[in-house]
């Protein structure tokens, strides 16, 4: 054909100008999945959703070679950043946080500077590698670099609110402080742990906020992958104890999301390997278990506890573990003998405040209540842990004199009694921690006994009231201004919680529930009111 004629139109479409595709310039990981990235700094969307390593590459105009703050000057502030916004103890000023906190910094520390207030940097012995103190020395550690502090407001919330909080408050004062100041001394040295710590403190610091939310999602996908490649290239026994100490942090992150999440089983599977390893270590050195020191006990009760409270929390329904028990079975002799040798004293300890054997009890409850639920439990087996608790609470808990049930006619009437404490100077750690937790795993036990026999509403009620109105004496004698460990109390009030059926105690409950959510921010106590919500709708 011919050229066509200038009169004629071509109506042929003009290519429009290539697509720019952020797929060359977002995260490497979206580059490498070929999918578009919407280049949210620190981690993108695609890759928050996935629960995948977010990798950015280096940026060509970094600032590496400026001085830190600690060079500039001996008169500078050792943290300048931290200054612009405090957080107090009581979360008064956390709702003051504002749209300043998407500005990045990157926190320097000097090693030898206290990141808090009125403590003492002690170093230790670097012979003793199987040691782990309160206060690590930063010779002990090859892992150290810069890490970058998002939110000022959050790292404030993190050293004054959430380590310190990690401790029951009967514990003695200067323990806290020495763990708080260790802890933050870890957490300088290995990005890991501090990323770990910040993810906890991102997900608890205000409600329902999508920037700290992602910022929590970001230092979580650091936390796990820092630790993964830390191991990965030091296998001494400090390493694996530190990392013990981050997957047990993780817990409490994983405890907190708002969805069913199988990382919770995930994390205590893994620190019970981590456990079994420090073992064989220390088998293989000859090292005794009273040579362990406060920060190992407390490892090990951390343990502990999340292996037995967790179970609520843990998706799909946790099922036996030939590893976990061991671990769990282990973990408790060693606490057990340090008891005998007056090594520590379980109304003080830092996390249990009872004997380890409770939460063995604690344990073995939550796991037949999750059969119970699936429907394929054994009621034997409820009768007989229903006599070996009440034989063992009979030696080994002390019954306080003042403790009196009264006003409760109402509960013949399906309105549980809610009283009060005779005497609460009475009250006091000594055996309330361990009464709570005996009173809910008798009243789990006999639930699910009396279901089982056919008893239904009313009668039901009746048959429980004795149990239930004990119960609720301790609740509400607990006080979220007062006793700030929320961490310890969601195992009783979720079994008092699947367990009541009248109006007023499940609105007695919750708003304890929520007094605590409100009060110290516990992620833990925000995901229980969603559990109870969803259980007493069907």
């Amino acid at each position: 054909m011919g050229e066509p004629a200038e009169g004629v139109k071509n109506y042929r479409k003009p290519r429009r100008r290539p697509a720019h595709l952020r797929t060359k310039t977002g995260c490497l990981t979206c580059r490498q999945r070929k999918k578009k990235c919407d280049e949210h700094p620190g981690v993108c969307q695609n890759c928050a959703k996935r629960k995948i390593d977010c990798i950015w590459p280096a940026k060509p105009n970094s600032r590496s070679n400026e001085p830190s703050p600690s060079a500039r000057g001996q008169d500078a502030s050792p943290s300048p950043s931290l200054a612009t916004e405090s957080v107090d103890n009581n979360n008064a000023e956390l709702q003051a946080i504002g749209d300043a906190d998407e500005q990045v910094y990157t926190y320097f520390s000097p090693s030898s500077a206290s990141l808090s207030p009125g403590s003492v940097i002690r170093g230790v012995d670097n012979n003793d590698n199987d040691e782990l103190p309160l206060i690590v020395s930063p010779q002990l550690t090859a892992f150290s670099s810069n890490t970058k502090i998002h939110s000022p407001p959050l790292f404030d919330y993190m050293r004054m609110v959430f380590v310190p909080q990690l401790v029951r408050p009967a514990t003695d004062r200067q323990y806290i402080d020495d763990f708080t100041s260790g802890s933050l001394q870890v957490a300088n040295n290995i990005p890991f742990f501090m990323d770990a710590l910040l993810a906890c403190s991102a997900a608890e610091i205000k409600r329902d906020d999508p920037f700290h939310r992602r910022m929590a999602e970001t230092h979580y996908i650091n936390a796990v992958g820092g630790m993964r490649a830390y191991l990965a290239r030091d296998d001494s026994p400090l390493a694996e104890i530190i990392a013990l100490r981050t997957v047990l942090i993780l817990c409490i992150y994983e405890r907190t999301r708002l969805y069913h999440s199988e990382g919770v089983s995930t994390h205590l599977y893994g620190a019970a390997a981590l456990l079994k390893s420090c073992w064989k270590r220390m088998e293989a050195s000859r090292s005794m278990p009273a040579a362990w020191t406060t920060t190992r006990i407390l490892t090990l009760e951390s343990f502990i506890f999340h292996v037995a409270t967790s179970i609520p929390f843990q998706h799909p329904s946790p099922t036996s573990s030939t590893l976990v028990d061991e671990a769990f079975m282990n973990a408790q002799l060693i606490l057990e003998q340090l008891w005998l040798e007056n090594t520590m004293d379980y109304a003080y300890s830092p996390v249990l405040g009872a004997p380890p054997m409770l939460f063995s009890f604690v344990r073995q409850v939550a796991l037949i209540y999750s059969q119970f639920r699936c429907q394929s439990f054994d009621v034997r087996q409820c009768h007989r842990l229903e006599q070996d608790l009440r034989r063992w609470s009979d030696d080994n808990i002390p019954i306080p004199n003042t403790l009196h049930v009264v006003g409760s006619d109402d509960a013949v009437n399906g309105c549980l009694a809610l009283s009060l404490l005779t005497d609460s100077q009475n009250a006091s750690q000594s055996f309330f921690g361990p009464k709570l937790y005996t009173f809910a795993a008798k009243l789990l036990l006999r639930h699910m006994i009396a279901y089982s026999s056919g008893m239904r509403g009313q009668r039901l009620s009746t048959h429980l009231s004795s149990l239930f109105s004990e119960l609720m004496v301790l609740v509400r004698f607990v006080e979220p201004s007062v006793d700030y460990f929320a961490e310890y109390y969601a195992w009783p009030f979720y079994c008092l919680g699947v367990c009541i059926e009248g109006a007023q105690a499940r609105d007695f409950l919750m708003n304890k529930i929520m007094a605590f959510w409100k009060t110290t921010r516990n992620g833990t106590m925000r995901r229980l009111a969603d559990i109870l919500q969803e259980d007493w709708a069907h």
